[in-house]
């Protein structure tokens, strides 16, 4: 797969999961999917994607935990994360920590495509960071 457009989307329900995948295929992308924390590490390593969107919640994991232990892996990939439970005062303060952007459920597509689009370019070039 083309790392520079792999990008790993990691939810626990599946059928949004499954219809994210698709639109984010449409865009031009290759998704790899994961529906839950130890899988989207192991698909991590094994795919080594360009760009992570993950659900802030997970089931028994979060999106936090999961970001955290993949920066541990590999500091420079951007993490998304998408929730439709932000409390944005705390989400937003650990935003610059883990996560190098935030989205909301229902998802605004042409926003998430231009984030996705910014990431990329943005490691494309080797600036790294937010």
């Amino acid at each position: 797969m083309d790392k520079q457009k792999t990008i790993l989307v990691v939810d626990d329900e599946t059928d949004f999961l499954t219809y994210l995948a698709t639109r984010m295929e449409y865009f031009g992308y290759n998704i790899v999917m994961a529906a839950n924390a130890e899988e989207a590490v192991e698909k991590f390593k094994k795919y080594h994607p360009s760009l992570v969107i993950t659900d802030y919640m997970l089931g028994p994991d979060n999106g936090l935990e999961l970001a955290s232990e993949l920066k541990e892996i590999s500091p420079d990939v951007p993490i998304i994360c998408m929730s439709g439970a932000f409390i944005l005062n705390g989400e937003f303060k650990i935003r610059g920590q883990v996560f190098d952007d935030l989205i909301s459920k229902p998802i605004d597509w042409p926003s998430l495509k231009e984030k996705i689009e910014n990431k990329i370019e943005v490691l494309a070039n080797g600036s790294g960071g937010i």
